[in-house]
């Protein structure tokens, strides 16, 4: 049985077969991020595959980065051309000494451009700054929606990816149970019916507790009964032997 799991666990496992998402995952998990997945391939596969798969896990996250600041640009960034060349002439006088109030929108646009350079680089902050501590309070969906601004991009991945079930068992494993009870003989059967079956299959198959002490007292309790029912019995036929050797000597 063992060499049996270990085969599909290695099966599953192996590197062409991981999905790399679960990775996406860790990546965008702050207390551990790629150092640990990095720590962990060199363990599990060496310094050569691991390589491999650093740089495909790398290319992914880059992939999903590019599309996302698609997705979720940022405010200044859908103004439209006509804002764009309002403040290009605004910058324009502003240079010259024209009018002193389009020193503000100078200001403002220097900041914006700084904020593009910034979001270009979010990956490479995200790395660059500290691990967070564990702890068992910790959240990571209340931690990122905390960071929505400084991470801009990245938490709309993080919010994504953090979300999707690691397991679809529990929603597959209810169709299944759905499917014996109600089979093509079964079809019109009334909603409490139903609910009566698979409630009482649940039951049936739900595992006993069992108490190891109050269970062991009753197998002592049985084998003291025993053992008095053994010597009793051999009293009664020795006596009986008694009996029977008195008579015949008669």
């Amino acid at each position: 049985m063992a060499a049996n799991m270990q085969v599909k666990l290695d099966k599953y496992w192996e590197s062409g077969a991981i999905n790399y998402l679960l990775f996406v995952a860790i990546y965008l998990d702050p207390r551990y991020k790629l150092e640990y997945i990095e720590f962990c391939l060199n363990r599990l596969y060496g310094a050569d595959k691991s390589k491999d798969m650093l740089n495909k896990l790398n290319d992914l996250i880059n992939k999903l980065f590019e599309h996302y600041k698609v997705m979720y640009p940022i405010s200044y960034e859908s103004n439209g051309s006509t804002t764009l060349s309002s403040n290009n002439a605004s910058q324009s006088r502003a240079e010259n000494g024209e009018d002193d109030d389009d020193w503000d929108n100078l200001f403002r646009m220097n900041v914006k451009k700084k904020q593009r350079d910034v979001q270009r680089t979010e990956l490479e902050r995200y790395l660059e700054d500290g691990l967070e501590d564990t702890s068992p309070t910790f959240n990571i969906l209340t931690w990122w929606k905390g960071k929505t601004d400084k991470y801009h991009v990245l938490s709309r991945i993080a919010r994504d990816i953090l979300s999707i079930p690691v397991s679809t068992v529990s929603s597959e494993s209810a169709f299944s149970t759905g499917g014996r009870v109600l089979d093509s003989f079964r079809s019109s059967l009334y909603p409490y019916t139903v609910e009566a079956l698979i409630c009482t299959q649940n039951w049936i198959k739900s595992p006993k507790v069992v108490d190891l002490e109050s269970e062991l007292v009753e197998v002592e309790k049985l084998e003291s009964e025993f053992n008095g029912l053994v010597t009793i019995d051999v009293g009664v036929i020795a006596a009986e032997f008694d009996t029977i050797t008195t008579t015949t000597r008669v």
